[in-house]
């Protein structure tokens, strides 16, 4: 009995310990992009930062395919023991409206940890475009069906943002799909499709190197960069909201190592370094809690299915 009792007490006084080892090893994040879009910009502005925080090296792992499918479907999957995790972006909300075999939930499967950062977007074109704002190119898409398209990830927002307008508007613009933002914003700088939407700082940086025109941009204000490039609540178009990029793991992630998950977020994104280079980049800074993150998606993910059923989305 004597020997029975000690393990019992030694279990006890062990498993406080084995949890506060976590890290013990390198912790990946998984970006479902390829290198250059704005979740792998964020994702090595905020790799050193947590490396600091947990002692241990942080890789970023881009795992592109399927409009980010892959690698989101790769951290669902995984262990839940908090080395593998995922820079997720506002798109999780959206997936399922386009894509019929999402295979997982990304309410149930992914465990929301914190919403690092906001960022708004913009609509861009070439600067050889016969436009020069939003007004001028819809009139032109009226007088030309057919013959102008638009770059998007296939489950993105800016595939969402592009259809709701189009419907509101009765425009026929083509979508074309690429692998990854960095890959159709080159598209629209050389002109081989004339919209697409990037992150609002590189927008920002396009249009004052001369490189592309805005049209609009999301959320209810204009960009103090951009002064005379108007929000689309101005055009009377609807549910243009910004958006985000989070930090999640698999669905089933305890709440402690949630918990700690986001002290260690929360202290890398907080770092003087990491928040200067998330502001130069664009974004700004959120680092809000579990429970803040996950009431966002919900809130997010019903927006959208709404905007969706009325702009007719429905998923392939």
């Amino acid at each position: 009995m004597k020997f029975m009792f000690s393990l019992v007490i030694a279990g006890v006084l062990i498993q406080p310990v084995q949890a506060q080892e976590f890290p013990s090893k390198p912790i990946r994040i998984i970006v479902p992009t390829s290198p250059g879009g704005g979740s792998d910009v964020l994702a090595r502005i905020f790799s050193p930062g947590l490396a600091k925080e947990v002692n241990q090296p942080v890789l970023v792992d881009n795992r592109p395919g399927g409009g980010g499918l892959s690698g989101m479907d790769f951290v669902a999957k995984a262990e839940p023991d908090g080395y593998i995790l995922l820079m997720g972006a506002s798109n999780l909300a959206s997936v399922r409206l386009f894509n019929r075999s999402v295979p997982f939930d990304p309410l149930t499967d992914l465990s929301s940890i914190s919403a690092l950062v906001e960022y708004g977007a913009a609509l861009g074109s070439p600067v050889d475009a016969p436009w020069k704002n939003f007004g001028e190119m819809v009139a032109h898409a009226r007088a030309n069906p057919g013959k102008l398209s638009y770059g998007h990830l296939g489950s993105g927002l800016g595939y969402l943002y592009t259809e709701m307008f189009k419907n509101q508007l009765k425009l026929d613009i083509l979508p074309v799909a690429y692998k990854s933002g960095a890959d159709y914003i080159l598209a629209t700088l050389r002109n081989e499709v004339q919209l697409s939407w990037p992150n609002l700082g590189n927008a920002i940086s396009y249009a004052k190197s001369g490189r592309m025109k805005v049209l609009g941009v999301t959320g209810d204000k204009r960009a103090p960069e951009l002064p005379d490039v108007p929000a689309f609540s101005e055009l009377g178009i609807r549910n243009m909201d910004n958006s985000y990029f989070s930090l999640m793991g698999p669905g089933r992630l305890t709440k402690p190592l949630i918990n700690r998950l986001y002290r260690y977020s929360w202290a890398a994104m907080n770092a003087l370094e990491v928040r200067e280079a998330s502001t130069k980049a664009g974004f700004l800074v959120l680092a809000n809690k579990p429970e803040e993150m996950q009431k966002m998606l919900e809130t997010q993910s019903r927006t959208w299915a709404q905007a969706a059923k009325i702009a007719g989305i429905k998923p392939e």
